[in-house]
């Protein structure tokens, strides 16, 4: 187990030598004793306050944070440092506060223009003056006209990518898809993946690196960084998911890359981002949940103890996609004006930005939001259910009248239509407890599959809660037992325009470390990467600009 982890749970008098063990490094060894590590975790943390414990072992790199309410997110000092809270006027609500956006741009800062619109405010203005085509609609057209489309959208455009967890490959491969060459610098890897005994990591190190070249550089060696500095002189875009103050070590920082390249754009995605007093702070995606409020407002608000939340690391899924439309934007503006710009991503802010409305609730009604669990404030039933079998369980969703009246005919309870707690809307979601109870009564006398074929049948949502090995077939990808390979997967998606696809297969660490090096010396006692042929394969429009 960690040291750093042992020496903060020691007790006066007490022993923890078992947990020095080295095989306790690994994540799944320690499973066992999950347990006792609560225990003793819990022991040490009742003497803390939320805050004091969050600052004193974030100071010592463990990843820690409170399980936030939305307003204890706002009123962070990190949240207030990074602005992320703007003031907009409305028509009728007057000056209040709105969450923003996690983007900090150096040369395009993004806001809040005006508030939401009434209902129908804009009827008239949009009705005679927008019903012409957008200047940047007319002009992409006729330059549409005038040349083959490229077969996707980032064909042509250079990417370094310096990944770590899942948020920098996550974002890799999204841009690979659409077309852009993305090379993976990886510190000190050697040619296999670094694995510390979890095996379910070789798949999941393979599968979040595709369609890219990974090459290994020992960064502190000289000649590693001279040889990183050329190979971004001649690409478009540097992003990075390292703690905040690893680039600058290595003298990659935004001020650097632009000596190295004047209209270099550069995407940073920290945990709390590059600014503020966390911006240092050590995460993971569920940390960032509880942070953010997220967790709070997911779990069970009947359960006393509200845990840790999901441990599906969601804003490491959510941020790629922030990071992504941000990277394009900035090439848009680059196109436009010949500037690169500097993105600072914060992933905290990124889960925030999903739970806008929990937010509003704070900051408009002055109300902290409550956890909901599965409940929803507009609709009953909306839950999962029991159904027959073991540990087998159905969700369903009802929205409408006319969708609850088909229910009741459906399940034999017509009497529900004139019961004053379950006939109205209202009255469901006031009563949802004691429907949610006779429903079950229903559901448990089917299997899940059988719920969800009645209820589709009549135009109801419903679905079988998936497990991994029924996932496959539930999604039309035939037998679960059969491999999913990358082509059945790219069925999922269609993209009209831009096409997505996977050309290149997954590779490990290091792969591309020979083949770049291939016909280059190496330097004596340098690292062992090259640039080689990498550097020839450059777009007719990216040679363009290098030659300016």
């Amino acid at each position: 187990m960690p040291r750093r982890i042992c020496a903060r749970l020691r007790q006066p008098g007490g022993s923890l030598e078992t947990l020095y063990r080295a095989k306790y490094e690994i994540a799944q060894n320690r499973f066992p004793l999950r347990q006792i590590v609560d225990r003793l975790v819990e022991a040490r943390t009742l003497n803390y306050e939320v805050k004091k414990f969050f600052d004193e072992f974030q100071s010592l790199r463990l990843a820690a944070a409170p399980i936030n309410p939305p307003s204890a997110f706002l009123v962070d000092e990190q949240t207030k440092h990074r602005n992320y809270v703007t003031e907009i006027g409305h028509a009728e609500l007057g000056r209040h506060g709105f969450p923003g956006d996690p983007y900090q741009f150096s040369e395009t800062p993004w806001r809040v223009q005006r508030g939401a619109p009434l209902l129908g405010e804009h009827q008239g203005e949009i009705g005679q003056n927008f019903t012409h085509s957008s200047a940047w609609l007319t002009e992409s057209e006729t330059a549409r006209a005038g040349a083959a489309p490229a077969k996707r959208l980032l064909d042509g455009i250079r990417i370094i990518s310096f990944p770590t967890g899942i948020v920098g490959p996550a974002l890799a491969g999204l841009l690979a898809e659409h077309g852009a060459q993305v090379i993976s610098i990886e510190p000190g890897q050697s040619a296999r993946s670094p694995q510390r005994g979890q095996k379910f990591q070789i798949a999941a190190d393979l599968e979040s690196n595709r369609d890219r070249r990974r090459i290994a550089v020992d960064m502190k060696h000289p000649d590693g960084v001279v040889l990183v500095k050329r190979l971004i002189a001649k690409s478009d875009v540097v992003m990075e998911n390292f703690s905040a103050r690893v680039m600058a070590s290595w003298g990659l920082d935004y001020p650097h890359l632009k000596e190295i390249r004047r209209d270099i754009i550069m995407a940073s995605l920290q945990a709390f981002g590059q600014t503020g007093p966390r911006r240092e702070y050590a995460s993971f995606g569920p940390i960032l949940m509880s942070y953010s409020g997220m967790a709070y407002l997911w779990r069970d608000p009947e359960i006393e103890r509200p845990g840790a939340g999901c441990q599906t690391a969601f804003p490491d899924y959510v941020a790629p996609s922030f990071g992504a439309l941000a990277i394009l934007a900035a090439l848009h503006y680059r196109a436009r004006t010949g500037h690169g710009q500097y993105i600072d991503i914060s992933q905290a802010e990124t889960a925030a930005s999903m739970i806008g409305p929990a937010y509003l609730e704070y900051l408009i009604n002055g109300r902290e939001p409550q956890p909901q669990g599965n409940f929803a404030a507009a609709a009953a039933p909306h839950g999962c259910y029991r159904c027959k079998g073991d540990d087998r369980w159905c969700v369903i969703a009802i929205q409408s009248q006319e969708e609850w009246i088909r229910f009741c005919e459906l399940a034999g309870h017509r009497e529900w239509l004139t019961d004053h707690r379950f006939s109205e809307p209202g009255a469901r979601v006031a009563y949802r407890q004691e429907l949610d109870y006779w429903i079950e009564k229903w559901t448990e006398k089917y299997t899940p599959h059988q719920v969800m074929l009645m209820l589709q049948r009549e135009g109801i949502a419903a679905r079988t809660r998936f497990c991994a090995r029924s996932f496959p077939s539930a999604i039309g990808l035939g037998d679960p037992r059969r491999p999913v390979s990358a082509l059945d997967r790219e069925r999922v998606f269609t993209c009209r325009r831009s096409p997505c696809r996977r050309s290149r297969q997954r590779c490990r660490a290091g792969r591309n470390t020979r083949p770049i090096q291939r016909g280059n010396r190496r330097s004596r006692g340098g690292p062992s990467v090259a640039l080689g042929q990498i550097l020839l394969d450059v777009r007719d429009r990216a040679q363009a600009r290098n030659q300016d």
